[in-house]
Formats: C-alpha cells, sequence, structure tokens
C-alpha cells in the first residue's frame, strides 16, 4: 500500500489505536502514554481513539483524560462525540448481509455479536465470547432467542464479529469459507481482523479510514492535518490516509508498509514516542 498522505506541516488531530498500540500486550496502559495524551492536548492537538471497540468503552477513557474531539469505534463504523455523548455517524450493514454473517458464525460454532451504536448483543453466549467481550471493556446484552435478537436490530447493526480465544484456526477457517460465499452471492461487506481470533464485519464502504475521514470532517480539518498510530492490518488504510503514520514496532508488515514511521513497541510506549515526534514537528524539529 505505502503511505499515500502528504503532512500539512502541522498536525491538529490524532487518532489511535488501542489494543497492542496505545495499550500494551497485556491490555494495560502506561503511565508515559497517558502523560503523552496530556502532552498532545497541551499542544493543542486534539486525540481521538479509532478502535474497534465500542462507544460505551471509549467514552469511559474520554470522560477519565478530558477528550474532547469526535471518537471514531466499531473499526470505523461509529463517530460519536464523547462532549454530547450522541452518534455522529451510523454506518450500518444490510440486513442481508447481517444475517449472512450471524448465520455464518452460528453455524461455524462461535456465537455471533451483534453492534448497534449503542450496544452489542450476543444470543447464546459461551465462556469464551463472554471472555472476549469482558477484557475489551465491551458493555453487552445477553440474548436468549437469536431470531429476536436479529428482528430487535439486525435493521441497526452497525458490526457484526465473531470472537475466540481458544479456538482461532478454527475461526479463521470458517472466516475464510464465509467470505468466499458471501463473495459468490454479491453480498457487501468487508470483513477484517481486529486482533488475532477476532473478526469484525462492517458495511462495504467501511473502515477505520473512512470514520477517522468523517470525524475529521467535522473538525473541519483536512487528512493532511491528521496523524494516526497503529498496529494492526486494519490500521493499515488509515495510517497511509493521514498525513503522518506511526506504526509500532509490533505492528503487522501491511501496517509498517502503510506508515510514514515507525516507532518502538507497545510495551516499550511506543506511542509516547509518535506523539513525541508529532509535537516535535509542529514545532519545526525532525524529520
Amino acid at each position: 500500500m505505502g503511505h499515500l498522505t502528504t503532512f500539512s506541516g502541522h498536525c491538529r488531530y490524532v487518532v489511535t489505536d488501542i489494543d497492542n498500540t496505545f495499550l500494551n500486550k497485556d491490555k494495560q496502559m502506561l503511565q508515559a502514554n497517558l502523560d503523552a495524551i496530556r502532552e498532545a492536548q497541551a499542544a493543542g492537538i486534539r486525540v481521538a481513539f479509532a478502535t474497534g471497540r465500542c462507544m460505551s468503552a471509549v467514552q469511559l477513557w474520554c470522560d477519565e483524560m478530558g477528550l474532547t474531539a469526535p471518537q471514531v469505534v466499531d473499526n470505523g463504523a461509529t463517530v460519536f462525540s464523547p462532549v454530547t455523548k450522541s452518534i455522529l455517524a451510523a454506518q450500518t450493514l444490510t440486513v442481508e448481509a447481517c444475517r449472512f454473517w450471524m448465520e455464518g458464525f452460528r453455524d461455524a460454532g462461535f456465537p455471533p455479536v451483534l453492534c448497534t451504536p449503542e450496544d452489542y448483543y450476543v444470543a447464546n453466549a459461551n465462556d469464551d465470547t463472554r471472555h472476549q467481550l469482558d477484557i475489551h471493556g465491551e458493555h453487552y446484552t445477553e440474548c436468549d432467542s437469536w431470531d429476536a435478537l436479529m428482528a430487535a436490530h439486525g435493521a441497526r447493526a452497525v458490526k457484526v464479529s465473531g470472537t475466540t480465544a481458544c479456538h482461532v484456526a478454527e475461526i479463521e477457517a470458517a472466516a475464510t469459507a464465509l467470505t468466499a460465499e458471501g463473495q459468490r452471492r454479491g453480498i457487501p461487506f468487508n470483513a477484517t481482523y481486529t486482533e488475532k481470533g477476532i473478526l469484525v464485519v462492517t458495511a462495504a464502504n467501511v473502515s477505520k479510514l473512512s470514520g477517522v475521514k468523517l470525524a475529521a470532517s467535522k473538525l473541519g480539518y483536512a487528512m493532511e492535518d491528521v496523524a494516526a498510530i497503529g498496529d494492526g492490518d486494519n490500521d493499515a488504510d488509515m495510517l497511509s490516509g493521514c498525513g503522518l503514520g506511526f506504526a509500532l514496532a509490533n505492528a503487522t508488515p501491511a501496517a509498517k508498509a502503510a506508515a510514514s514511521h515507525v516507532v518502538g513497541n507497545c510495551d516499550e510506549a511506543g506511542f509516547a514516542q509518535a506523539i513525541r515526534l508529532i509535537v516535535e514537528r509542529n514545532n519545526g524539529i525532525g524529520n
């Protein structure tokens, strides 16, 4: 892919992935990274998360850190204001795509998670699914009836996900087969891994980059004024499409190829290093 967007010379908005980027591999927040967010804010730079996580989980951090810029969640499908706690944009799946992936995950043995902008729903959850949702801070409602879940929320789904920590090879095989079958049927969707063992499906035109573009437009910023920080394949288009793109040392090859810079890994506060470089660039220091 390569890095495609020229930096304007002054960053006004930083967007960052969470897992294995802002958080370390143990999903802990390093003090250096928290200090870096405050450094960015003090320098007049707006900060947002661009994540596969849900609105309620990110809202807690926005309240703690005093973040006011639009936030990008659900892997780009939802943009919300942490100030008004309102949805600014939500891009829904077609009902056909939602049903196809819900049925596909279910039939493969992975309780599907149906996500609306406000809440997550899961039918017939198992311990594996609950654990994955819990460690990512996802608020969810358990439903007994899969049909009732689809009837009540299928038309409002912004994301459907299958998740496992115990059967990664199995979900990858199921995802490959479902992707091929969905494409054969001409069903529109975008399926991508946010982490190993977590496959998320959004509308065909949705990605973190599309969400960041919507958020930046709400602020009146050009993409040349935006810096992105990330580590995963699902971060690659965002890293390429922002004026500055920082991949962590633990990033995937696709993320590194899309970035303009590579910094330290997530266990060594690579995020904080990226913020320092951004502030230096704004001050006319460095490359």
